[in-house]
């Protein structure tokens, strides 16, 4: 019986994560999907129902939170840097397309925050 529940879960691996998937792999304690469709799960967590966790799984939820605290940590550390880079690019392209250079780079960092 191990053997096809390892096998089932070897198989889960290879399909895209989602909330479902997530409670699925808690519910049966299939470990690595937990932990992979936490991790996806949490960095997509914007598209995700995540309503059906906490209706579903309170016990899931505790374990959601950290992964998504750490994954918003390294969303902006990464959203930090370019923007810290983003005047050495500027100065990089004057006098010449400054204006263009700098709308694209805004415009690219802009569309990935989220206001809320």
């Amino acid at each position: 019986m191990l053997d096809l529940k390892s096998e089932c879960e070897e198989f889960l691996l290879t399909l895209p994560c989602s909330v479902e998937r997530l409670l699925q792999a808690k519910q049966h304690g299939l470990q690595k999907q937990c932990a992979r469709c936490l991790q996806e799960v949490a960095r997509n967590f914007e598209n995700e129902p995540i309503e059906a966790i906490v209706e579903a799984s309170p016990d899931v939820l505790r374990q959601f939170l950290p992964v998504l605290q750490q994954c918003q940590r390294e969303k902006a550390k990464e959203l930090e840097a370019q923007v810290r880079i983003l005047p050495t690019h500027l100065f990089n392209y004057l006098p010449t397309r400054v204006d263009e250079m700098a709308r694209k780079k805004l415009q690219d960092l802009i569309a990935q925050v989220k206001f809320r």
